[in-house]
């Protein structure tokens, strides 16, 4: 599973690789703080540079486990280490983040934008209202509003609701619109990019799902063909939908930047994932992001496949080739979409443990971690006031930020980075042996 490759930084194959970055950020942390000179200046420069591929790869649960890892980090330092150097890494941390978040809200506030579409209301003559549809003006100051009555036995309707409006600008445009869904139906509002015959050259579409309440979509479109001179808006729903639908400030906003295209497009997205909405309960308690809930059902669907399973299945798991029956839309390994209907890969590493290993797997797979994490701890209390502290302080951060990453992204077991944590324990076992002897070597 590779995500939205347009919320990235990179191209979707080398998001692949982000489950190391991590764990490489916490040791080059350690490494600052245990080192002098130019060893110390190409620690802060790997750092980073980790940093922004770690932000880059847009991957949040990444984001929130990074934040969990450098809190704990910092805690052990300031528990049992020196305290100048745990106070500087404080301030450096904080100034960090400061400036990282500073430079985004700045980014998705302070750049211009400009409507394409000549007028926001629904009048004519660029609004259109299809038939048995109304505008309704709300009250006064409120945004009017374009409704779409119920359509009970019809098949797929299309309706425009708009003319065609001339693109002038098509370097970086965000489609949104604000929806409102009286029913449980589900729609979408087509941006459709045309050229002067007016046959499609690109359809931007936004999906909408009644939810009971106003629910504002949108999109990032940064490429569209060189030969689309207009664009129009239309509304597709489903056969037989007995929603009434309500829409209002139906906008083509035109970020006006003299950024390099792919660059704005890239940091703009990026901080509207880090600042925009974020998840929120639903009114049937699933949640507004597509990856979330997907994790969410996935794991929902496998404990109760496990509950449900006999004592057997129960006590040693299916199977590790074992596939379970869901069917979902995800991404191949080209980042296109694709319809899975017996997954193999599981998102949450502790419902995979029990689906695959059953109670005694998950006993002897968890039992060892923390047999590991146990012996981290012990050895940061050894090494109390020596250079050692440092890398005994990311090697629990790394533990602890991992454990909790797995509740959405089973790292520990992929295949790229499952060699590079047996290195890591083998290497903590000597770290330990040093420790227990009273050596102070610079490091693992």
């Amino acid at each position: 599973h590779i995500g939205f490759p347009q919320d990235r930084l990179y191209l979707p194959n080398a998001v692949s690789m982000a489950g190391l970055v991590l764990m490489a950020l916490l040791l080059s942390a350690a490494a600052v703080l245990d080192s002098e000179g130019r060893v110390r200046s190409l620690a802060v420069a790997a750092a980073a540079v980790l940093s922004v591929y770690l932000v880059g790869t847009g991957t949040r649960s990444l984001w929130a486990a990074a934040v969990l890892g450098i809190a704990t980090f910092i805690a052990a330092e300031i528990l049992v280490g020196p305290r100048t150097r745990s106070l500087t890494l404080i301030v450096v941390v904080v100034a960090a983040l400061a400036l990282v978040g500073g430079a985004s809200i700045l980014l998705t506030t302070r750049i211009p934008c400009e409507n394409v579409f000549p007028q926001e209301a629904f009048n004519r003559p660029f609004w259109q209202t299809p038939r048995n549809g109304k505008v309704v003006v709300t009250g006064q100051g409120e945004p009017t509003e374009l409704v779409l009555p119920p359509r009970p036995g019809a098949g797929r309707a299309r309706d425009d609701i708009s003319t065609p409006a001339i693109l002038e600008e098509k370097r970086l445009l965000l489609a949104s619109a604000e929806v409102y869904g009286s029913g449980n139906g589900s729609a979408r509002v087509d941006f459709v990019f045309s050229s002067g015959s007016r046959n499609p050259r690109r359809v931007v579409s936004l999906p909408i799902k009644a939810e009971g309440g106003w629910v504002t979509n949108d999109k990032l479109v940064h490429r569209v063909p060189d030969d689309a001179d207009r664009v129009h808006v239309a509304v597709v729903r489903e056969p037989a939908d007995s929603t009434e639908w309500r829409l209002r400030r139906v906008r083509l906003e035109h970020y006006r930047t003299r950024l390099p295209t792919p660059l704005a497009y890239q940091m703009i997205s990026l901080s509207r994932r880090l600042f925009g909405p974020w998840e929120r309960p639903s009114s049937e308690n699933t949640l507004h992001s597509a990856s979330l809930d997907y994790r969410v059902q996935e794991t929902k669907r496998l404990v109760r496949l496990f509950l449900e399973s006999p004592p057997r299945e129960k006590t040693f798991g299916h199977g590790l080739g074992a596939r379970f029956e869901y069917q979902a839309r995800s991404y191949d390994s080209l980042g296109e979409r694709v319809l899975i209907t017996n997954p193999n890969y599981i998102h949450n590493f502790y419902a995979f443990l029990l689906f695959k290993l059953g109670f005694t797997g998950t006993l002897l797979v968890l039992g060892s971690i923390g047999i590991w994490f146990g012996w981290a701890v012990r050895c940061l209390v050894r090494v109390r006031g020596t250079g050692e502290l440092h890398w005994a302080a990311a090697y629990i951060a790394i533990w602890l930020a991992y454990l909790v990453w797995a509740l959405f992204c089973p790292e520990l077991i992929d295949f790229r980075v499952a060699p590079v944590v047996g290195f890591f324990i083998g290497s903590l076992g000597t770290f330990d042996a040093q420790a227990r002897d009273g050596e102070t070597s610079p490091g693992p």
